[in-house]
């Protein structure tokens, strides 16, 4: 069998068995962080309605419709430092307000695509934070994001 492909059906249909048990390499990481958003989302009750879909020219991690809205997702993942060590960046501080304008871009395109015309479209961002050891993770979930995160 293929490994490559055994380690993406690996990482998407269970996360933290991969996270524990596998090397990432970076692609694998940027993937496995948006699977573990998608987990997240998909347990707080909302609804992921696409992955890695292009809008407007512009690639969109993840559109996940919850109780009022849908938002366009963007995913940073980024592997923490060791305890104690100080963190020279946060995964968010990659979305600069240019990207910030591309997903919104993307949004108002989604948004003549969807049905319901009143249905609100929002940009959010997520941080994803993996342990140094690789074996734990952390979101952080911005929503509504209109500028650079600080």
């Amino acid at each position: 069998m293929n490994w490559v492909l055994l380690r993406q059906v690996l990482i998407r249909w269970a996360p933290g068995l991969a996270l524990r048990r596998l090397a990432l390499e970076r692609d694998e990481l940027a993937w496995l962080g948006e699977c573990l958003v998608a987990r997240a989302a998909a347990r707080s009750g909302a609804r992921i309605l696409a992955r890695r879909i292009r809008l407007a020219g512009v690639e969109v991690d993840l559109v996940v419709r919850d109780a009022r809205e849908v938002a366009c997702v963007e995913v940073k993942t980024s592997t923490a430092r060791a305890p104690g060590e100080a963190v020279r960046w946060r995964p968010a501080h990659r979305v600069d307000g240019r990207r910030i304008e591309r997903q919104r871009r993307a949004a108002t395109a989604l948004s003549r695509l969807l049905p319901c015309g009143k249905t609100r479209v929002r940009c959010d961002v997520v941080e994803v934070w993996i342990d140094s050891r690789g074996k734990r993770f952390r979101l952080e979930w911005h929503r509504d994001v209109e500028r650079p995160i600080e």
